[in-house]
């Protein structure tokens, strides 16, 4: 079991507050999730139970926008992604640290791709090794001037250990296999135990020749480490003097040819001026950002949950069976078009402060609250004293249909030029209808009388009036302030340009004596600096012969070995056709089982040769880096960063494989080659190469064998540990959920029943569909209760109803269920 965090040291990561997702179908709507609202912390193991149709995977691919989210919010990391649009900025953000891992991963590869492809397609599409091969591009061909010669002594020394120690222990690999299989004595004539001797000779061989392979990854490893340092020496400035000097002389001289052409004067103004600008930009990017992206994504977040409430009451309307319900859901439609009109109205003014809109929010809601909720208050009691006496439905269907023609005048006020003569309008409305219908006058609304309410009325809509005056004053108060910002930087701009040219012209006009005798002087200098550097590098020169004498001399050493590996090898393989032969000649078996030993031996020379080709792509790779370096003249570099950034995304791909415990060579299959637990670790890898902060693991273990379970999980559990990633893990196995995760929520018809810690939910289950899932897995390690006397068939919400509505109570600290009051009592007593 997970230890379990403490929450109130984490920052949470996802905060998704009142999700819903509503699907079209042939002109109804179903309620995929209804209302949904948790949160994940950093670093969390987050469980999200329930049977098929709960919604649990709907909500994680709407988390990645591949379902569109009706209504609510999803903030990822201070970041609003549910909206209908987000800025490229943000999808581009959502794309490298949001990742999903599908439930069936065969479905999820391309059989025709291999596993190298596919787990770099990720970074391929964000485009996240192109901006590192491009740096690291930019980098090898500046400091070339300052390393060369130091580079090619230490890359000959590096390369000629490498290839002397590998030729030599490959040679003598391959002669001590030549030496065994020589000396190799059957212990009988059985065709049997002499396969298995040969074989297990041959396994042992080319165990010992493939790991010669560590030699050669071990070279091009500590070959890119070269190049580091010098990178890292060049930024430190910890190269050779006479380099050091000369750079410096260069730019020495370069400020002063500066100077002497424009004047130290100039070149201040315009190092102000590129501030200013600069300053400028950042304004107004800074600007966009908050008020146009970040706070207009809350309001646009507010506008879409009130437009899924208005299809959803309108849908309510259409599929009423009772009057009182059509009324209900008509009353709360036109509450909620009203609303809409005055968000679509806030809408035109785009610039707020968050913490102003979500004060305007809660007192926008609460003006519409004031005004509608007495109305649906009335019509619920209509419903409650139908169940009393029956005899009264015409009188209540009839007062209701009044109250729902209240609402929709209410609505058109609202919905047309909101000033106070559409006020009193309705007012005169008001009065014509209640004198004659006196059960309006006599009503109680909520604990107003009527001309109470007809006050509040006029009160809260001249409020709502007011709020959305305010608003516009505030939004045009910013855009004032923003646009007097711009106003004078750019004035500062202009001024410094006109400074600029006055400076300029003026310097023209004067004596240059004394810059043309600095930039000379300057001159001189570099020239010093290239002639002391140049004495430096002829001196080498002189010395290259002697050097390239016994770089030609080791190279032939090489060569030597070379040649002896071989020839050895040759020898070898020869000799375990002879060997083969001789000993079936002697043995007297038979061809078609010297065949069946012939195929098995060719199987582990093949497996030799690996090696080979090993160093071929180790040294293509190495040759890459050495040309980019050495060879190429600098402007025909670039035809080298393709196969740089190829060589940096398999490095990447061959990491995030080994993470989830799979070898390099893996990299090269297809995904048909591969069994169930070893494509789930790809698909895994293939989530995990763009480090992402939030992966949503949608079932991901439920079509694999238990013990392959254990492993996947084990390795989603090891990437939370050790590198802070955030999992969503979706799933109906509660035992592998009460192993795995730290907090839950169980689903159940799209809404969210019991949600809170693990330890506390499995230890105290209150609400019966969580008993009856637990019911389903009965050997789960820490559940202490008779679960058999819980009924499956156990409808739950059958009483719920407008007048009777559900909401999450709770139960102890960070354990909450969904149930009605009389619920929670029962369903808490029945746990004592």
């Amino acid at each position: 079991m997970n230890p379990k965090k403490d929450n109130n040291e984490q920052q949470t990561l996802l905060d998704v507050a009142d999700l819903s997702v509503v699907f079209n179908s042939r002109g109804s709507h179903f309620t995929a999730v209804n209302n949904v609202s948790f949160k994940v912390n950093k670093g969390d193991f987050f469980g999200i139970i329930g049977e098929s149709g709960s919604g649990k995977s709907t909500i994680g691919k709407t988390l990645v926008r591949l379902n569109k989210a009706s209504g609510g919010s999803i903030n990822l990391d201070g970041r609003l992604i549910g909206n209908k649009k987000i800025s490229r900025s943000d999808k581009s953000w959502l794309h490298q640290n949001a990742q999903m891992i599908f439930q069936d991963p065969m479905s999820s590869l391309n059989p025709i791709k291999t596993v190298l492809k596919l787990v770099s397609e990720p970074i391929m599409i964000n485009k996240m090794i192109h901006k590192k091969a491009k740096e690291l591009y930019k980098k090898l061909t500046y400091i070339r001037p300052y390393f060369h010669y130091s580079f090619k002594n230490k890359e000959f020394s590096l390369t000629y250990e490498y290839e002397s120690n590998y030729f030599k222990k490959l040679a003598q690999n391959y002669h001590d296999g030549f030496k065994a299989l020589s000396e190799l004595k059957l212990s009988n004539n059985d065709f049997n135990t002499g396969y298995k001797e040969i074989v297990f000779l041959m396994d042992d061989i080319s165990e010992k020749v493939q790991s010669n392979i560590e030699l050669s990854k071990k070279y091009l490893t500590d070959y890119k480490n070269i190049l580091d340092n010098f990178i890292k020496d060049y930024d430190n400035k910890q190269y050779e003097q006479v380099d050091l000097e000369f750079d410096q002389a260069k730019q020495e001289q370069a400020q002063k040819e500066k100077v002497l052409k424009y004047s130290q004067k100039v070149l201040d103004l315009k190092k102000q001026k590129e501030n200013k600008k600069q300053e400028l930009k950042d304004l107004i990017s800074n600007f966009n950002e908050v008020y146009l992206f970040r706070n207009f994504s809350e309001l646009l977040s507010w506008l879409t949950t009130v437009e899924s409430e208005v299809k959803n009451f309108k849908h309510k309307m259409r599929f009423a069976n009772d009057p009182l319900d059509y009324v209900y859901a008509g009353i709360n439609y036109f509450w909620k078009k009203s609303e809409l009109r005055i968000i679509n109205s806030i809408k035109n003014d785009r610039y707020f402060e968050k913490e102003q809109l979500d004060l305007l929010i809660e007192k926008i809601n609460e003006y519409f609250r004031n005004i509608f909720e007495p109305l649906v208050n009335i019509v619920i009691n209509y419903s409650i004293e139908l169940k009393k006496d029956i005899l009264k439905t015409n009188i209540f269907y009839k007062q209701a249909d009044c109250y729902f023609d209240l609402a929709k005048q209410l609505h058109k006020v609202i919905n047309k030029k909101l000033d106070l003569s559409r006020l009193e309008e309705f007012n005169v409305y008001l009065d014509v209808v209640a004198s004659n219908n006196k059960f309006i006058v006599e009503n109680k609304y909520i604990n107003n009388s009527f001309d109470e309410w007809k006050t509040t009325i006029s009160n809260n809509f001249k409020a709502i009036i007011t709020e959305i005056n305010n608003h516009k004053d505030e939004s045009q108060k910013i855009a004032n302030e923003k646009n007097v910002d711009v106003y004078h930087l750019k004035k500062e701009i202009n001024q410094l340009d006109q400074e600029i040219k006055k400076s300029y012209s003026a310097y023209q006009k004067n004596n240059k004596e004394n810059e043309v005798n600095e930039v000379e002087l300057a001159i001189r200098n570099t020239f010093d600096k290239k002639t002391k550097r140049d004495v430096i590098i002829e001196n080498y020169k002189n010395k290259l012969p002697e050097v390239l004498s016994k770089r030609e001399y080791l190279s032939e050493e090489v060569k030597k070995l070379r040649e002896d590996y071989r020839k050895t090898k040759f020898r070898f393989s020869k000799l375990v056709n002879e060997k083969i032969h001789d000993l079936a000649n002697q043995n007297k078996w038979k061809a078609k089982d010297v065949s069946l030993l012939m195929g098995a031996i060719k199987l582990r020379l093949k497996s030799m040769d690996t090696v080979d080709f090993e160093y071929k792509i180790v040294h293509k790779d190495k040759n890459i880096y050495r040309n980019l370096f050495l060879k190429l003249p600098k402007w025909l570099n670039w035809i080298y960063l393709f196969p740089l950034r190829s060589i940096l995304i398999r490095d990447k791909v061959f990491d995030a494989l080994s993470q989830v415990g799979l070898k390099p060579e893996h990299a090269y299959r297809y995904p048909h080659e591969f069994s169930g637990g070893q494509r789930q670790r790809i698909v895994i890898a293939r989530a995990l190469i763009t480090d992402p902060k939030i992966v949503i693991a949608d079932e991901p273990i439920s079509a694999l064998d238990v013990s392959i379970q254990a492993q996947i999980v084990n390795i989603m559990k090891e990437m939370v540990e050790k590198h802070g990633v955030t999992f969503l893990f979706i799933a109906h196995d509660l035992s592998m959920v009460n192993y795995a995760c730290n907090n839950v929520i169980i689903m159940h018809r799209g809404r969210i029943l019991e949600r809170g810690s693990v330890d506390k939910i499995f230890k105290n289950p209150i609400h019966p569909y969580t008993k009856s899932l637990m019911k389903a897995s009965p050997k789960l390690s820490n559940i202490h209760l008779d679960l058999a006397s819980f009924d499956e068939g156990f409808n739950y919400n059958k009483d719920y109803s407008v007048i009777n509505k559900p909401s999450y109570f709770k139960v102890s600290d960070n354990h909450e269920v969904f149930c009605t009051k009389e619920q929670f009592d029962l369903w808490v007593n029945q746990n004592r």
